[in-house]
């Protein structure tokens, strides 16, 4: 027997960080969740640069800063992808309506 599921509400899947620090010291609380859930593959789950340091226009200058602000360097995997981070940041200022959190109201 097939079951037929409905979709309720459309489900966006988004493989790159989201929810970026501004600074201090430790690392974001989804990265760590991520790391436990995923056991022998934690390790493709890298720390992602602060806010200012994903603008950067160098990576010498977002190691600098991210330094600076977190006390971190930033690994040249984080760079590469720093501009799809810039991207989803930038969609997520824009657009209001899809920083809302299921279930917490904000």
């Amino acid at each position: 027997m097939i079951k037929k599921y409905e979709q309720i509400e459309p489900l966006i899947l988004i493989d790159i960080p989201i929810g970026l620090k501004n600074g201090g010291k430790g690392e974001r609380l989804p990265d760590l969740g991520a790391r436990r859930i995923l056991k022998a593959r934690k390790s493709s789950i890298f720390p992602i640069p602060c806010r200012e340091a994903v603008y950067m226009e160098s990576y010498k200058k977002a190691c600098e800063v991210n330094e600076k602000l977190t006390g971190k360097r930033i690994s040249k995997q984080a760079w590469n992808i720093v501009s799809k981070i810039r991207d989803v940041n930038n969609f997520l200022v824009e657009n209001e309506i899809f920083r809302k959190k299921k279930g917490s109201g904000t």
